[in-house]
C-alpha cells in the first residue's frame, strides 16, 4: 500500500526561469518563401485584371459597319468583328446573331440558315462560309481588279477625286503585299495610269525613265503609288497649287471691284 501511494504522487515540477520557458513554448508558423511569393502574384494577377477591365470599359465603343459582300472589304469586316464582338461575347450563339445582323445581301442570305444548327457549329459554319467566299486572296485580287477597271476618269481639277483615287490604291498596295498573285504588274500598272489625267500621264514617264536609269530596276506598284501621293499633295497645296492660287486671284479681284466701286 505504501509503494502505491508513492507511485501516484506527482512529483514537483522543476523550477524553470521564465526565459527558457518562453523558448520552450511553441512559436507561430511563419508562411514560407514560396507561399508569399504565390500569394503576390495572385494579387498581382487580380490587379491586372482590374485594369484590364477597366481600359476596356473606359474605351470607346467601336461601330462595325455592315458588310455587302465586297471582298475588299471583307478582311477589315472581320477584324472589326473580331474586336467588337468574339473580344466579348463568350457565347457562341451571341456571336452568330451578330455576325447575321452585321451582314446584308448575298452574305446574310448564305449564313441565315446556321442559326439552325447547334450554337457553336453553327457559327463556326457562318465563319466558315464567309471565309471560302469573300476571304480567299485571289477572289480579294480580282475584286480589286474589277473596281481599277471600272474606276472613273480622274479629272485634274478635281483633288478630291484625286485623293480618293490615291486612298483606293493604298488599299490595293496592302492587298497585293506578300501575295503570289499580285497585282505589280506592268498591265495593272498601266491599267492605274489610264486613269489619270494626261499630263501626269507625261509626268510619271519621266519618273519611270529615271528609276531605270538611276536605280537599274523597273518601276513598280509602290514607286507609282508614291508618285500619285506627291501629285495629290501639289494638286492640295494651300499656297501653290492651282485651285489655290486661282482662289488668291479671283479674291484679289473682287477686292479690286470694290475699291473702284468706293473710288
Amino acid at each position: 500500500h505504501t509503494r502505491q501511494q508513492e507511485k501516484n504522487i506527482i512529483p514537483p515540477e522543476k523550477d524553470v526561469p521564465f526565459d527558457e520557458k518562453i523558448i520552450q513554448q511553441p512559436q507561430p508558423k511563419q508562411p514560407s518563401s514560396y507561399s508569399m511569393i504565390c500569394a503576390d502574384k495572385d494579387s498581382q494577377n487580380m490587379v491586372d485584371m482590374m485594369s484590364k477591365l477597366l481600359r476596356q470599359q473606359s474605351a470607346p465603343d467601336i461601330d462595325i459597319d455592315t458588310f455587302n459582300g465586297n471582298p475588299t472589304d471583307y478582311h477589315y469586316f472581320i477584324a472589326l468583328f473580331e474586336e467588337v464582338v468574339e473580344k466579348k461575347i463568350d457565347d457562341p450563339r451571341g456571336r452568330l446573331t451578330r455576325l447575321i445582323k452585321y451582314t446584308e445581301g448575298e452574305p446574310k442570305d448564305m449564313i441565315k440558315h446556321c442559326i439552325q444548327q447547334p450554337p457553336l457549329k453553327g457559327y463556326k459554319n457562318a465563319r466558315l462560309l464567309l471565309e471560302e467566299k469573300y476571304g480567299n486572296m485571289n477572289v480579294i485580287l480580282a475584286a480589286y481588279r474589277r473596281e481599277i477597271k471600272t474606276w472613273p476618269q480622274v479629272v485634274s481639277t478635281d483633288s478630291a477625286s484625286f485623293r480618293k483615287f490615291y486612298n483606293f490604291l493604298i488599299k490595293c498596295e496592302s492587298a497585293s503585299f506578300g501575295n503570289i498573285n499580285t497585282l505589280d504588274t506592268p498591265e495593272m500598272m498601266c491599267l492605274i495610269l489610264s486613269k489619270l489625267p494626261g499630263n501626269i500621264r507625261e509626268r510619271w514617264n519621266r519618273t519611270a525613265m529615271a528609276i531605270r536609269r538611276k536605280r537599274s530596276r523597273e518601276p513598280c506598284l509602290a514607286d507609282l503609288i508614291a508618285f500619285v501621293d506627291e501629285e495629290v499633295a501639289l494638286m492640295n497645296d494651300p499656297l501653290f497649287s492651282k485651285e489655290a492660287l486661282t482662289d488668291y486671284v479671283n479674291k484679289r479681284e473682287v477686292q479690286n471691284r470694290r475699291g473702284h466701286t468706293k473710288l
